[in-house]
């Protein structure tokens, strides 16, 4: 419970959050300060992050696993499930692997 004074008067209220379960499976691999993970969510083609303390490291990264950096795409999970999947994630509450 929790209390709130509103014009002089006490009252209580019960703050109820909404049960969210998301599910995500992730494989790390570091390379140096480099970053490299994949990642599994229900409903989508595995997604293959890499992260690095500079836009060089991340560059270079690509070009260890043999990747074009004019094919990268820079956006987060959420729009990756929008704009290529149609699923909105702030719209599922249950979101788990079958």
């Amino acid at each position: 419970m929790k209390e709130f004074i509103v014009g002089g008067k006490r009252l209580e209220a019960k703050i109820i959050f909404p049960k969210i379960i998301k599910e995500k499976k992730r494989k790390t691999y570091v390379l140096g300060d480099i970053t490299f993970d994949i990642d599994f969510w229900p409903k989508i083609p595995m997604v293959f992050e890499i992260e690095g303390s500079s836009e060089e490291k991340v560059r270079e990264g690509a070009k260890l696993v043999g990747l074009d950096w004019k094919d990268a795409v820079f956006v987060d999970q959420a729009r990756v499930h929008k704009n290529y999947y149609g699923i909105d994630l702030f719209e599922i509450t249950d979101y788990r692997f079958e």
